[in-house]
């Protein structure tokens, strides 16, 4: 008699929730408010912004990607580094009228170097376009935040903040 009982307690135990988890959602359904009920919710991403895909699309023209590709050669120290990190040290000028005006610059880690016009530093492929009494002028192509390369102008000044 106690084994039987036993098996009928478990099997009441196994039934009576599974019974009771039918009648339960009956009983929901029945009492809950229209308004309760989930509507049938279907997402359209047509239209939508994509949270994933970054606002500014670098768009490279054939002719263009020749010009943004480094160089298939090591680099030089001068085009490793950006252009406002150096330091103009000194201008270099010859009184033979055959030799152009040189310019001495300076790396953050003490190194000089000679520029001359043409001179290419900077990653973005920059080049000496003048060397004057007190400045060098640089000019490199750079992409802006709207995917137009435009030419970017930098100074180096001999003496930053004093007049000649």
């Amino acid at each position: 008699m106690i084994k039987f009982s036993g098996i009928f307690f478990i099997l009441l135990l196994i039934v009576q929730p599974a019974f009771a988890m039918n009648n339960k959602n009956q009983i929901q359904d029945e009492f809950l408010p229209e308004w309760y009920t989930p509507s049938s919710y279907a997402y359209s991403p047509a239209g939508v912004a994509d949270p994933f895909i970054p606002f500014v699309r670098l768009s490279v023209r054939e002719e263009d990607r020749e010009v943004l590709e480094r160089p298939q050669r090591p680099l030089t120290p001068l085009e490793r580094i950006e252009i406002g990190q150096l330091k103009l040290v000194g201008i270099i000028w010859d009184t033979d009228a055959s030799h152009a005006p040189s310019a001495m610059v300076e790396l953050p880690d003490g190194k000089g170097f000679i520029l001359k016009k043409g001179t290419v530093v900077g990653p973005n492929q920059g080049q000496v376009i003048a060397i004057l009494t007190d400045q060098v002028i640089l000019v490199e192509e750079v992409t802006n935040i709207y995917g137009a390369t435009v030419q970017k102008r930098t100074i180096l000044e001999l003496r930053p903040g004093q007049e000649g």
